[in-house]
């Protein structure tokens, strides 16, 4: 196997760990401009700044973040080419093998699984491998685990296919040496929901670097929707995804327009015909004169900065990292109290209105709310201060050598297999 960085040159080969000492392997599917990618880059990249031989690996070398990843961190693609048409589950599943030869070839003493997308594979490959090579592995739960909590538990379909989720996210949880949960009622949900020991748990929040919001903020943005005197401007960030529920934030924005004027903005990738399908809605409601969709947008916070009120329309979250993108952008904000971390960061509603998730109506009414009252910057800003980018990443790096020093000195939790003796010769 002969991984090619982000440039395209050629790696040198995989080598077992004695000779690469690589330490720390950063998994996700791939480079999409999503929160979770773009917070396993920057734990990765504070890792190998703080002395720990890392790599990224990805298991297909494609996205928006795709040639901005920091030029000192290397970025490993295992499998060669793009994904294909179909979903990443799919793509994951076929590459199962591919990622477990990379960790019997590489040897990292720690994988640390960076999202839930990967768990379940990470999981499976690691079984397969890991126990051989002694490498650990480590995730990162970075949404919303228990899936009843989202409404669908009542109807028999929905408690099944809640019933399968769940025990998919018991097995790929129960597999890790150690979990990061990044919120407290996340790591709640692990321990009481999925019966993961709490000692196994860690819980960092997310965090933000005010320094670059400010910077991005300032970024110049030419949109005559922000001109003086224009209607307010209501924003929306995130993939395109089921997850997101932008519908709702559509329905709502069209009812709340029907009490003032004015103009929503969704930014974020994903596949053409769901940004169709948005517009679509927009149309059969009567709004999509005054509603955009641009795309993937790499710097947000001139969005925020600027508009009068950013809305999180999420299903569920883990935590989230927009949020926290706008409170530090002094943004004003409405959201879904959807599991998890988005009451804890917004103090239970104190500092933005909360509404029952799927309820346009209550968060068209949230929206006419908060766009009635003062701005309220100040507050906005104090809070996401409390959420500090280095201050995260340092426990991360912290976590992660506590891992790396259990290598060799801690024997299997109960049940896993013990790691059989490695080869010097291998």
């Amino acid at each position: 196997m002969t991984p090619r960085d982000l440039a395209g040159d050629v790696q040198p080969p995989l080598l077992p760990r004695s000779a690469s000492g690589l330490d720390l392997a950063v998994l996700v599917y791939d480079l999409r401009g999503s929160g979770a990618v773009l917070n396993a880059v920057r734990i990765a990249e504070r890792a190998a700044a703080a002395g720990l031989s890392t790599e990224l690996w990805v298991l297909r070398r494609q996205g928006q973040l795709e040639g901005a990843t920091p030029a000192g961190l290397r970025v490993v693609a295992l499998a060669p080419g793009r994904g294909g048409p179909g979903p990443r589950v799919l793509d994951s599943a076929r590459l199962v093998g591919t990622l477990a030869r990379a960790i019997e070839t590489r040897r990292p003493s720690v994988l640390f699984s960076a999202a839930n997308h990967i768990h379940a594979f990470a999981a499976l490959a690691h079984r397969r491998a890991g126990a051989r090579t002694g490498t650990r592995l480590v995730g990162r739960a970075s949404n919303a685990v228990l899936h009843e909590r989202l409404g669908a538990w009542a109807h028999p379909l929905g408690r099944a296919v809640v019933m399968a989720a769940k025990a998919v996210q018991r097995l790929q949880f129960s597999a890790m040496d150690r979990i990061i949960a990044v919120a407290p009622d996340l790591a709640d949900d692990l321990a009481s929901g999925l019966e993961i020991e709490p000692g196994r748990i860690t819980v960092i929040p997310n965090g933000i670097d005010a320094a670059d919001v400010a910077l991005r903020s300032s970024q110049p943005l030419d949109d005559p929707w922000f001109a003086p005197g224009s209607p307010p401007v209501v924003l929306g960030v995130g993939r395109l995804s089921f997850q997101k529920n932008f519908p709702l934030l559509i329905r709502a924005f069209a009812r709340a327009r029907k009490q003032r004027p004015m103009r929503l903005i969704i930014l974020g990738y994903g596949p053409p015909a769901k940004a169709a399908a948005l517009m679509a809605l927009a149309r059969r409601l009567d709004v999509a004169e005054d509603v955009k969709l641009p795309g993937f947008e790499p710097s947000p916070c001139r969005y925020m900065a600027r508009s009068d009120l950013f809305v999180l329309s999420s299903r569920w979250e883990g935590a989230s990292n927009v949020l926290l993108e706008a409170l530090a952008c002094g943004c004003p904000v409405a959201a879904t109290d959807c599991p998890t971390g988005v009451a804890d960061v917004l103090e239970g509603g104190r500092l933005a209105p909360l509404v029952p998730p799927e309820d346009a109506e209550a968060l068209a009414s949230a929206m006419l709310e908060r766009l009635d009252q003062p701005r309220g910057s100040r507050a906005l800003r104090a809070r996401a201060a409390e959420y500090d980018l280095s201050t995260s990443l340092d426990r991360y790096v912290e976590v992660l050598r506590r891992e790396l020093a259990e290598i060799n000195v801690a024997g299997p939790r109960p049940g896993q297999a013990r790691p059989e003796p490695i080869d010097p010769a291998i």
